[in-house]
């Protein structure tokens, strides 16, 4: 049976062979140090094997700072390329495009996961977590950006598509945009202009 979910389609300039999407969700099937386990290779290998055309993952956290889940796949170091290429291989198997997404998960991690202190951008607490983060440094938010960018960096070392920046659920980059939770008043809050200076852009992938 025909059908436009069957055609093929182009995003950009990358060619996808039909319209069926799995969308980003959480996997939380890594190892408690951020690793690719065989679990979640075959997650995605069924994922392409069930005929998807466009795989997106769940959240790899760019940052130790940053991570809200215990066993959530990491991106932070140059020691996961090898396993996160094996899970991009998987999915690639079948002729899918994979999308790797990255995250930083701010005022909504737990600081018995990220080894240490919730950040944001100012300190205002969480209602979902009841925590309050301590306000970012300067410093930190250009350690931050920068390694969203070493994080795509890696992300196309192990062969992946697209990667795809996390914004929204009241993560970090979505916390310093929206002016109820920064109250920053350097270049990285206030007006609307200086609250999109953390969200990585072009200019900062490595």
């Amino acid at each position: 049976m025909n059908s436009i979910l069957n055609e093929q389609i182009r995003i950009g300039a990358m060619k996808v062979k039909n319209r069926l999407v799995k969308a980003a969700v959480v996997e939380n099937m890594a190892t408690e140090s951020g690793e690719v386990t065989a679990k979640l290779v075959s997650l995605y290998a069924k994922a392409t094997r069930g005929g998807a055309g466009l795989i997106f993952t769940g959240g790899a956290y760019v940052q130790p700072s940053g991570r809200n889940l215990r066993f959530q796949t990491g991106v932070h170091h140059d020691g996961l390329i090898r396993g996160l290429s094996r899970l991009a291989g998987a999915a690639k198997k079948e002729g899918a495009r994979i999308v790797l997404q990255v995250s930083h998960g701010g005022r909504q991690c737990r600081p018995e996961l990220t080894g240490g202190e919730v950040i944001g951008p100012s300190a205002v607490k969480d209602t979902m977590t009841g925590i309050t983060p301590r306000a970012m440094s300067r410093n930190e938010i250009e350690e931050t950006i920068e390694a969203f960018g070493l994080a795509a960096g890696r992300a196309r070392e192990a062969g992946f598509d697209v990667v795809e920046f996390h914004f929204g659920i009241g993560y970090l980059i979505s916390r310093f945009i929206s002016p109820l939770t920064n109250s920053r008043t350097d270049q990285y809050g206030g007006s609307f202009e200086k609250r999109m200076k953390l969200p990585p852009d072009e200019k900062h992938e490595s």
